[in-house]
């Protein structure tokens, strides 16, 4: 045996001296990995991303980009059946969903090249909500129906008929 003629002290304060060395060269190491790549990638040009295979995503879900660089993106919202509904590139929404604004209204509908394009439905925070067709972000052929359900007002090829 190579360790005869030592103590067991001896023996463990060398494993101990070994150790803290392994642990300094691994310290080292990856303070100097950190140096040389500080430049490299910049934590603040990427969103995180979480998985939705755990736990699967429903409802209205909030999310933000925050840069002080303009950026491209392109963001697919899919069904359970990995079939696409809406697809957002560079905040201009493609297909079906909702978008709901800061001052309460909401809308629900078709959207083409971030548009309201289709049918759909504007909810008013009072209660009040436009039903039907609309073009390039405007009522095109739609019903106005107040809180009770009573039609306040319509729109036919896009003139205000009522």
């Amino acid at each position: 045996m190579l360790l005869i003629g030592y103590s067991w002290s001896d023996i463990i304060m060398g494993i101990l001296w070994v150790s803290l060395s392994i642990l300094i060269l691994v310290i080292a190491y990856k303070l100097l990995l950190r140096f040389m790549n500080r430049d490299a990638v910049n934590q603040a040009d990427f969103c995180e991303l979480y998985s939705l295979e755990i736990e699967p995503a429903s409802g209205v879900l909030p999310f933000y980009f925050t840069s002080d660089k303009v950026k491209n993106y392109r963001l697919l919202i899919l069904d359970s059946d990995m079939n696409e509904i809406l697809e957002i590139e560079n905040d201009r929404p493609n297909g079906k969903g909702t978008l709901i604004y800061r001052n309460g209204t909401r809308y629900d509908g078709e959207y083409s090249d971030g548009t309201w394009n289709g049918m759909g439905t504007f909810y008013f925070p009072d209660g009040e909500k436009w039903v039907g067709e609309f073009r390039e972000d405007a009522p095109w052929n739609i019903n106005w129906f107040d809180r009770d359900g009573n039609i306040i007002a319509k729109w036919g090829n896009g003139v205000k008929l009522k």
